[in-house]
């Protein structure tokens, strides 16, 4: 990361050159992985690169055919500080490194962005404008945030776990001394009363800091059998010990035994992150609460992620009575790095994390919310009927395969696509630029083949699939053709593909031509 990062500076020093006939400087424009720009004092761009669109989902031609506003796509908690270092210093540095956060205006998408840029200056010494480059680091920075957070929890869980030993310790010798002299007190007396207090409160310490040591000694990745009323019952004993006490901590259990098949660390490390959240959405106080229930049938779930497992299900629940999340915000707020944080103040990865952990054990996870009246999140689990544990042990079977299938939303598209899931393909469909490079751009998607559906020679279709296999991605590029003739394609738009398979085909032999490409045959 740090040499893309010298390149992207080194790069940057020198004027980014003026638009020029096609060649290899067109080439190198096109396929740059950043974005090279020129702005003027007022932020618009005079010159970008094609790349800005896949980050900002405003195109080249719009940025220069009129002034759009560039703080539009900069995220609302970074712009006040880019502001800061671009307009609120004066003089402005001749040049400015930055770290910040651009949000794609038909996604909601957000992206890191590295930033170098320099003032151009005029014979006077008057700000012209600006040059520089950006270069999409999310990845990087989703790898980089992952590992300082293992690295610290490991230092926090040695340090933690050495001062809950030694504090058992001190509490132990209280509590066995407390228990021999109220003993040798006789009868009832403030003495007896006060040193049998003494031993209680010295027994909850040593249980709480026990439970503390708990929660550092379990490892991720291992699943077991647990009661999501005891899994849940035991961090929320410490949460109400460490939140701030003007969160009133609550909980509302259903009766009886709530068997999971779960990795009890990673529902803690949720549970956790959960209620810290709810606590910063409560700063002058309120309640937080915990349910867990029991359903007989799966609920409609409009903003979620993961899929519902068969009933029965347990529902877990966080519930806070804080500020709300807006509904403008819903569609994103599972995505990595989605934040209404400032820069610095918040990872963006907690409800990421939620979410891959709901996904990983084959639950959903649901937001309901009211701005000013506070969020639940809900997370929908398959009750355990305890044969879990023996599939999980049985062998492995080959990896399915994902396939983006990219088409015009419609009847041939579901058809295929449900043609494709019922014989045991993963599929993710597609119908604009901006869904494709979403998928491809998730990093809980591994995709194996590039579908295109076309409906006939359209240049558009060619464009897509041009733009898509400029990207060298490792998977396999298939065509299939529906209302038209193969001859009607353009030869070089085919000749690019791994294969084309008429979509007209007998459903047994299509799926079998579909599997040839994939497995290599």
């Amino acid at each position: 990361m740090q040499e893309t990062r010298d390149a992207a500076r080194a790069l940057s020093a020198s004027p980014v050159p003026s638009p020029g006939p096609a060649g290899d400087l067109g080439q190198l424009l096109a396929h740059w992985p950043g974005v090279l720009f020129r702005q003027q004092t007022d932020f618009s761009f005079s010159l970008v690169t094609p790349r800005v669109e896949e980050l900002t989902g405003v195109s080249v031609a719009e940025w220069q055919r009129r002034a759009r506003d560039f703080w539009t796509i900069i995220h609302e908690a970074d712009a006040a500080g880019l502001r800061a270092r671009l307009s609120g210093q004066v003089p402005v540095p001749a040049e400015v490194v930055s770290t910040f956060r651009v949000r794609h205006i038909r996604t909601g998408r957000v992206s890191y962005i590295w930033e170098h840029r320099r003032c151009v200056r005029g014979p006077n010494g008057a700000l012209l404008g600006f040059e520089g480059v950006w270069m999409d680091i999310t990845r990087q920075t989703i790898a980089e945030r992952r590992l300082l957070s293992l690295s610290w929890r490991e230092n926090l869980g040695t340090l933690t776990m050495g001062l809950a030993h030694d504090f058992c310790n001190l509490m132990a010798g209280i509590v066995g001394l407390s228990e021999t002299f109220e003993a040798s007190v006789p009868g009832e007396s403030p003495l007896k009363n006060g040193l049998s207090l003494i031993r209680k409160t010295a027994l909850q310490a040593s249980q709480l800091a026990q439970r503390m040591r708990q929660l550092h000694q379990g490892l991720p990745g291992e699943r077991s059998y647990q009661d999501l009323n005891e899994a849940v019952a035991s961090i929320v004993e410490v949460l109400r010990k460490v939140l701030p006490r003007n969160v009133r901590v609550q909980t509302q259990f259903e009766p009886g035994q709530q068997p999971l098949y779960i990795d009890p660390v990673e529902l803690q490390q949720v549970v956790v992150n959960l209620a810290l959240n709810a606590a910063d959405a409560m700063p002058e106080g309120g309640e937080l609460t915990f349910h867990t229930a029991r359903h007989a049938q799966s609920p409609a779930l409009p903003h979620s992620c993961g899929t519902p497992p068969r009933p029965p299900l347990l529902r877990f629940s966080v519930q806070d009575t804080g500020t709300g999340i807006p509904e403008r915000l819903l569609a994103s707020i599972f995505d990595p790095f989605f934040t209404t944080k400032p820069l610095g103040k918040g990872s963006g990865l907690g409800l990421y994390n939620a979410r891959l952990f709901a996904e990983k054990h084959g639950a959903a996870i649901s937001v309901e919310t009211k701005e000013g009246a506070g969020t639940t999140f809900h997370f929908w689990f398959g009750q355990a009927d305890f044969t879990e544990a023996e599939e999980s042990n049985r062998p492995q079977q080959p990896a399915r395969h994902t396939l983006l299938v990219v088409g015009a939303a419609g009847e041939p598209r579901e058809h295929l696509v449900e043609t494709l899931r019922q014989n045991g393909y993963y599929v993710v469909p597609a119908a604009s630029e901006a869904e494709v490079d979403e998928a491809l751009r998730a990093p809980h998607f591994q995709f194996t083949s590039l579908l295109l559906l076309c409906a006939g020679n359209r240049p558009e279709d060619a464009a897509l699939y041009q733009r898509i296999r400029a990207q060298h991605l490792p998977l396999k590029t298939i065509i299939t053709a529906f209302g038209c003739n193969q001859d009607e394609l353009d030869t070089q738009f085919i000749r690019a593909a791994d294969a084309l398979v008429p979509f007209d085909l007998p459903a047994q032999e299509f799926l079998a031509r579909i599997k040839g490409v994939l497995d290599g045959a």
